[in-house]
């Protein structure tokens, strides 16, 4: 799940200045998720989400009954 979300966010690419991207990893439910963000910072020191990529496995299915 990790791979496919720096995959997708282009995690290796250079970052423009004031920019960067923070990754997160979660076990729940029976299920795999990787977050990563894009955060910039302006003049102000003020934090923006730019974007978020998810990557997610959730296993079998959940049937309700």
């Amino acid at each position: 799940m990790l791979k496919l979300a720096a995959e997708k966010s282009g995690w290796a690419s250079a970052a423009a200045k004031g920019t960067g991207m923070g990754v997160a990893f979660l076990f729940a439910h029976l299920g795999y998720f990787a977050e990563i963000a894009e955060v910039s910072v302006d003049a102000q020191n003020r934090v923006k989400v730019n974007k978020v990529w998810v990557a997610a496995d959730i296993g079998s299915e959940v049937i309700n009954r």
